[in-house]
């Protein structure tokens, strides 16, 4: 589940279509001024549906006046997550057009809105702050892939299969996320749910959704997950090394104190007795700091 106030890394909720994309992002009509539910550390892509945990008492008049009147809303994240009541500079340029699905109050009181992405849009201004914020906004359509594109189909196997290694690798996904991702069967839909739920920043986050082609955003999120993978390799490359280094300091450790016990043993014993323990000693192949200890 996403938060609006805080930090959070679960997934979405599995969405997919059947059919061609574009009616579904096509098909509900976008006003030029609609409600803005500004949200902290979360950039939807068109066709996503997301849970959004509602904080703030302005969000919420929103979200019951949006489903009561089954309004379009926007939903446009916050350039700085710790500032409470945004204006139209503290929000990203572009967002999506939203429709709320759901509402549910939680047994603790709070609220949690379901919505899911349409079109993209252009924040413009914004007209009112009261009782929430209203937008001034502009359709962004993106250009969509033609079906035939093989090119297109190729480079999404290709995706599907970066975001398995990907979270194969990563401690911060679940393992249920690979059965999320292959069980999209629209590749527009596969996509826009991988850019919404991998960890990447907010500014990739945004790069992305500011492309123009639905095409150019494949290709910017394969360079973006490649370093995320990349990333990952250095990381476990690092932890492997740092394991080895410690496992050769308690070698080195354990080797040191039985040298001073032997020591120890020695301090009460005669010459010849001492001497003999040194030659054997000569024998043993210890690192140079474990033999200075010895001797």
């Amino acid at each position: 589940m996403f938060l609006e106030s805080q930090n959070n890394k679960a997934f979405s909720m599995i969405a997919d279509i059947e059919g061609d994309f574009k009616d579904l992002i096509n098909n509900v009509p976008t006003p030029d001024e609609v409600p803005i539910l500004a949200v902290r550390n979360l950039v939807l892509f068109p066709g996503v549906v997301s849970p959004i945990l509602i904080g703030r008492e302005s969000s919420s008049a929103l979200i019951k006046r949006a489903e009561k009147r089954a309004l379009v809303i926007g939903i446009v994240c916050q350039r700085d997550p710790e500032v409470d009541e945004p204006t139209k500079e503290d929000l990203y340029e572009y967002g999506v057009f939203a429709k709320v699905i759901k509402q549910l109050t939680l047994p603790n009181g709070n609220i949690t809105t379901i919505v899911q992405a349409l079109g993209r849009l252009r924040l413009l201004d914004i007209v009112s702050d009261q009782p929430f914020l209203t937008g001034h906004v502009e359709q962004a359509p993106e250009i969509q892939p033609d079906r035939r594109d093989k090119e297109f189909r190729t480079a999404m196997q290709d995706l599907r299969q970066q975001v398995n290694d990907y979270i194969n690798m990563s401690e911060e996904i679940p393992d249920e996320a690979t059965f999320a991702i292959q069980n999209i069967n629209n590749d527009v839909m596969a996509l826009n749910f991988t850019c919404s739920n991998m960890p990447f920043s907010i500014k990739d986050k945004m790069m992305l959704l500011e492309a123009e082609s639905v095409k150019e955003r494949l290709f910017a999120t394969m360079k973006v997950l490649n370093r995320e993978i990349n990333l990952q390799h250095l990381k476990a490359d690092i932890r492997n090394k740092t394991r080895e280094d410690l496992d050769e300091q308690q070698r080195n450790y354990f080797l040191q104190q039985q040298i001073k016990n032997l020591q120890a043993e020695m301090g009460g014993e005669s010459a010849p007795e001492k001497a003999e323990l040194l030659k054997k000693a000569e024998k043993k192949h210890w690192p140079d700091e474990v033999a200075k200890v010895f001797y």
